[in-house]
């Protein structure tokens, strides 16, 4: 029988002290510019992906080189049993320097007039003699025509300049700080999170009103009958757009699930941890990569200039260097190539947040391709987004923070409405 190593206590403890604010949230807003050229695939450097979900998945995330602005970070400050969330946001006094720091480009991808759809390679067992393919299968991608948009800077490609950079952060940064700030600044008006729920007598009303029927009436009240996404979000937006928010399911400072409901209210924003705590050590606007001379460092080699480039900082952070690279008590390794990874859900269901993973929403669309389930999250009438903790509490409704982005209604100054469109 294997036997497994105690864990030392007293080094944990140290761990865990070298660690600063573990609780504190860090916050990023992502933006389809990228800050990076030249991560195409190839013979020597291929993509290799197992399913059609993990492609999109990883070149979603791994393979995108997104421009990235940091927002702060919320911090708690412990009041008896209260935890008390304190918003720290950002400055953008300097933005005009920051700016100049960016070692390099920044470009909006076109589409790949040359694309082809990558080529799935499908295992084979062999049965009573025979070799068959299976349903199982993976992409080997050596070639940069095997995806949809540019990964590289072309001819044809936009590259930005300082005008339209210094208008795009400004914008994104001032609204989705302002978002952040009035939502906290609710929070302590009401002593909590308020949250949408429904009641008999909310059945009674939808129902004289006519948006829902007296048999719906009668089904909701016993429980008898199941509300489809579409007509959650519709009575949502009615409570929303009356501002009734219920103070029977406050979730309190002191309450169990402020944490969890503060956490998931906020996913679109919250950085992974390892990479937030980095990025306000180094106190810096931008992703890291950003500040990386893309025509001396290759993107498969990301990593280890970060670790070069900030082990001072990693070493505060509580990791500790085995090696040639750093880990935690835990032994996870400290593996970044210095592009934000919102929130700390990735799976097989996602969206552009990576949060349908984890959400049980009425906002969620589900759709089959090639017999694999994903789903994405569309706005409700209101333009609004709500999510229920089911095993806290069901039919009780929270609002979720989208992060905000400029669009063709909203132009900083220099961009057009097909930069918009193409971001």
């Amino acid at each position: 029988m294997m036997r497994y190593k105690e864990p030392d206590t007293k080094k944990h403890e140290q761990f865990l002290q070298t660690r600063k604010e573990s609780n504190a949230l860090y916050l990023g807003v992502n933006t389809n510019i990228k800050c990076f050229n030249n991560i195409c695939p190839s013979e020597k450097n291929y993509w290799y992906f197992f399913n059609h979900i993990d492609l999109e998945n990883k070149i979603n995330i791994t393979y995108n080189p997104k421009f990235g602005i940091y927002l702060g970070k919320i911090i708690f400050n412990k009041k008896g049993n209260k935890l008390i969330p304190k918003y720290i946001p950002t400055s953008i006094e300097n933005l005009e320097e920051e700016v100049k720091k960016i070692k390099n480009p920044l470009w909006i991808a076109e589409k790949n007039d040359n694309y082809v759809e990558p080529e799935v390679i499908f295992f084979e067992d062999t049965i009573l003699g025979k070799k068959i393919k299976t349903t199982r299968g993976n992409y080997h991608i050596t070639s940069p025509n095997n995806l949809e948009y540019q990964c590289k800077i072309e001819k044809n490609t936009t590259i930005l300049n300082q005008e339209q950079i210094l208008s795009y952060v400004n914008e994104i940064h001032s609204e989705n700080v302002r978002m952040i700030q009035d939502y906290i600044d609710q929070i302590y008006k009401d002593n909590g999170i308020k949250p949408y729920a429904f009641d008999d007598e909310f059945y009674e009303e939808l129902g004289n009103l006519g948006i829902i029927t007296q048999r719906q009436v009668e089904g909701f009240k016993n429980d008898r009958l199941i509300k489809k996404n579409s007509l959650l979000l519709t009575m949502l937006d009615y409570l929303a757009g009356q501002d009734r928010k219920s103070k029977d399911y406050l979730i309190t400072f002191d309450d169990e699930y402020f944490y969890d409901y503060f956490v998931f209210s906020l996913g679109g924003f919250i950085l992974k941890l390892s990479q937030g705590m980095l990025q306000n050590e180094i106190n810096s606007l931008f992703n890291p990569a950003a500040y990386i001379d893309d025509t001396k460092i290759n993107y498969n080699d990301l990593n280890n200039e970060l670790i070069r480039k900030y082990e001072k900082e990693i070493f505060g952070m509580g990791f500790e260097k085995r090696g040639s690279y750093f880990v935690d008590y835990f032994d996870y390794a400290f593996d970044y190539k210095g592009f934000f990874e919102i929130h700390k859900y990735n799976g097989l269901y996602y969206d552009e947040l990576n949060l349908a993973s984890s959400l049980d929403s009425p906002n969620i669309i589900y759709y089959d391709n090639n017999s694999l389930k994903k789903c994405i999250l569309i706005p409700s009438t209101l333009g609004k987004y709500y999510f229920q903790i089911s095993r806290y509490h069901k039919e009780v409704f929270f609002e979720l923070l989208k992060p905000y982005h400029p669009d063709v209604k909203n132009l900083p100054n220099g961009w057009s409405k097909e930069m918009i469109e193409k971001i």
